[in-house]
């Protein structure tokens, strides 16, 4: 009896150490556990901290090229907030389009990561902005007379607000070629219409004022830029020397005008003139007048007049763009003129039409792969638009208008395309706009800001 009294209190000890070798397993086991569980959530921290200062990095570089336009060239440039959890380690300039940054992450446990990104600056190509693709936009105010038949497609903007009167229409079927074939009369307060100053004009049709509130939308700026355009159009025949064109940069072109000219650039510190130019692959810039009378056959010419005017008597004219100097007029019962494709008119002063433009003045649209329409003719003007004569219905007039003034139409056209202008805009007779087509001209474009890309990341 006793022995096995003996034999259960052994068995009862190694039980009972084995249920205590068990236990301090568990408690050794739980805090191993959660000693790894804090060193990955360590780890975790110091990485996410590391990926957060690059990004942090990332932002800061990219909001220096809203100025400046290339990586700063050392890592004193980049300041970074105190306390992030993150210090910039290392930073290397590659080149005025290049860079690596290394970010050093950190926790409070001690743990740290170092993430490491390879940038690349580049320009976007240039835009058409969305303000020169809308019907009708205005840094001031929109006013229509009550005679005007309207058909917008894009929307009508006015900063300033809008006086609508008229008739609105609403195309409900197009051919082909994009053209609208039908329209119905529509209730003016469907149209597409905003503004952006809360105190500015808000009226449509006949009816009551409406509450401008219903109506508000984001400012738009309107920019003619003629001198950055005039200037880039030089750029691209390498005669601004010194990036500050005069009659010295002359001396890089020697050829003279002649009527018959392929492949050529005529540079002078005068006026020039010739008549019946036939003309293919031209460019012509000079501080004076530049004159042509008789009949113009212009294929891919630039005309550019730093001080003076350019006047063209009649013709054809092809991806031409002009650039005068002094305001522009055009006399629609006495001159002919038929743009083809895509054509630039820019001024630092005005642009007038005068007189009725039926056979004259007929502006024709670009035709991309699929057979359909789009408007290529920009007329650009640092001062006034203004129509004081009409386009015949049937000579359909595709262009984009510019003004850094007031826009004016005083007769009745027939616009494919759109209008903008700084000042008001105001239409006082029967006018049409469609703008339900694509603009091809680059000349409108603007250039966009560099952007900072990553190249690779680890």
């Amino acid at each position: 009896m006793n022995r096995q009294s003996g034999i259960a209190l052994v068995t009862s000890l190694f039980i009972l150490v084995a249920v205590m070798l068990i236990g301090l397993g568990s408690i050794f086991l739980t805090r191993t556990n959660l000693k790894v569980s804090e060193n990955i959530r360590s780890n975790a921290v110091a990485r996410n901290n590391a990926e957060s200062g690059v990004e942090a990095v990332y932002l800061l570089l990219s909001s220096y090229h809203d100025t400046y336009s290339t990586f700063p060239t050392d890592q004193n440039s980049i300041s970074l907030p105190a306390g992030s959890g993150y210090t910039l380690s290392s930073y290397r300039f590659d080149s005025a389009d290049q860079a690596m940054i290394r970010i050093r992450g950190s926790s409070a446990q001690g743990a740290e990561h170092e993430s490491e990104v390879l940038l690349n600056l580049f320009t976007p190509p240039p835009e058409i902005p969305e303000a020169y693709a809308t019907g009708l936009v205005s840094e001031g105010e929109i006013r229509v007379t009550s005679n005007a038949s309207i058909y917008i497609d894009a929307g009508v903007h006015g900063n300033a607000g809008f006086d609508l009167g008229g008739t609105f229409y609403e195309c409900t079927a197009r051919d082909a070629s994009g053209n609208c074939t039908t329209m119905v009369a529509i209730d003016a307060s469907t149209l597409p219409i905003s503004l952006s100053d809360p105190t500015g004009t808000c009226k449509i049709g006949s009816g009551p004022s409406c509450d401008p509130a219903d109506y508000m939308g984001e400012s738009v700026s309107v920019n003619p830029d003629y001198i950055a355009r005039r200037d880039a159009a030089m750029a691209a025949e390498d005669l601004d020397a010194d990036d500050d064109w005069d009659a010295a940069d002359c001396a890089l072109a020697g050829t003279t005008l002649s009527p018959a000219m392929t492949g050529q650039v005529v540079c002078s510190s005068g006026n020039l003139s010739v008549t019946n130019p036939l003309w293919s692959d031209v460019t012509v810039i000079t501080s004076g007048d530049i004159t042509l009378s008789g009949t113009a056959f212009l294929d891919n010419v630039t005309l550019i007049s730093t001080g003076g005017l350019v006047s063209i008597n009649a013709g054809t004219m092809e991806e031409t763009r002009i650039f005068s100097e002094d305001s522009l007029s055009y006399t629609g019962n006495n001159a002919s003129y038929t743009w083809n494709g895509s054509n630039t008119i820019a001024t630092a002063g005005d642009i007038t039409f005068n007189g009725s433009n039926k056979h004259s003045n007929v502006v024709n649209t670009t035709v991309n792969a699929e057979g359909i329409k789009e408007v290529g003719m920009v007329l650009i003007a640092e001062g006034d638009i203004t129509f004081n004569g009409r386009n015949s219905t049937n000579q359909d007039y595709y262009a984009v208008f510019v003004s850094g003034g007031e826009f004016t139409q005083n007769g009745r056209s027939d616009l494919y395309g759109a209008i903008s202008s700084v000042g008001d805009l105001r239409f006082n007779g029967n006018f049409f706009v469609d703008s339900a087509f694509e603009i091809t001209n680059d000349d409108l474009a603007e250039e966009q800001p560099p952007e900072v890309a990553v190249l690779s990341r680890r």
